[in-house]
């Protein structure tokens, strides 16, 4: 009666947390942040002894099954997999976490909201809106 669970974890982390859940190739994972490192098993142990907690087991319940040293893994739990579909069910999924969605980074663009009339920004705005009127003038 073991039931599995897969995590992706997040060492050296400011807290000791569950942050929710994640979709990652067709699978739901739960985020599992540890402040332990990455090392000589020490995040694996600080993941195991947080999942056992969660779920109101003793910390020997729950080991590494898979993942031993990679940031995805997969847990194998002593209890019901209905305790455990229940408990991540209560998790909130990526969108609910506060998590904002990934964007681009880098410099902004001329499309950038640009800054108060007089500043560098409005400058180079203008600039950028004066050559792409000159361009899209001399095409047509």
């Amino acid at each position: 009666m073991a039931a599995t669970l897969a995590v992706k974890v997040t060492p050296k982390s400011g807290k000791d947390q569950v942050t929710g859940t994640q979709e990652t190739d067709g699978n739901l994972e739960v985020c599992v942040r540890v402040t332990a490192p990455p090392d000589k098993g020490k995040a694996n142990a600080a993941v195991c002894k947080l999942i056992a907690k969660a779920l109101g087991l003793p910390k020997s319940a729950v080991a590494v099954k898979r993942g031993d040293t990679s940031h995805h893994k997969l847990l194998e739990i002593d209890c019901a997999q209905d305790t455990v579909a229940a408990w991540t069910a209560g998790l909130p999924g990526e969108r609910e976490a506060g998590r904002a969605p990934r964007v681009a980074r880098g410099r902004p663009g001329p499309q950038a909201t640009p800054g108060p009339p007089g500043s560098p920004g409005s400058e180079r705005a203008a600039k950028v809106r004066s050559l792409l009127n000159a361009t899209q003038g001399s095409t047509q």
